[in-house]
């Protein structure tokens, strides 16, 4: 765990309670070749998300190995019971509401939209 400096508790209109956020790197492997990565954040904010909720801040999947909801998986070891929520792109969106997350805010003036499965 590495923890984070307190410029990463703030994310548009949401603002971590953690003063210094751990978060952690993963990687998804077959065999020794990386396919895969996201990172999973701590971060609560009084409004919009419950207290244990966590982010993933990045979700990579090569794309030879795509189509195998592999991502979905991934984040489903990680985070199989807390609340997770994203900072999804507009071409991301899509993917998450098929995955059961939820809209919790606007598409912002970056084209991006907080999506969170609770």
């Amino acid at each position: 765990s590495d923890v984070c400096s307190s410029d990463l508790g703030y994310l548009g209109k949401l603002k971590s309670k953690n003063e210094s956020p751990i978060y952690n790197h993963y990687g998804l492997f077959d065999i020794t070749e990386l396919i895969g990565v996201t990172s999973i954040q701590e971060f609560s904010d009084f409004s919009y998300l419950p207290d244990d909720a966590v982010r993933y801040r990045y979700l990579y999947v090569d794309e030879k190995y795509r189509g195998h909801d592999l991502a979905y998986k991934m984040l489903n070891y990680l985070v199989p019971t807390k609340p997770l929520f994203g900072y999804a792109k507009n071409t991301h969106i899509p993917w998450c509401l098929k995955h059961g997350f939820k809209p919790i805010t606007d598409i912002d003036n970056t084209g991006h939209q907080f999506m969170l499965r609770n």
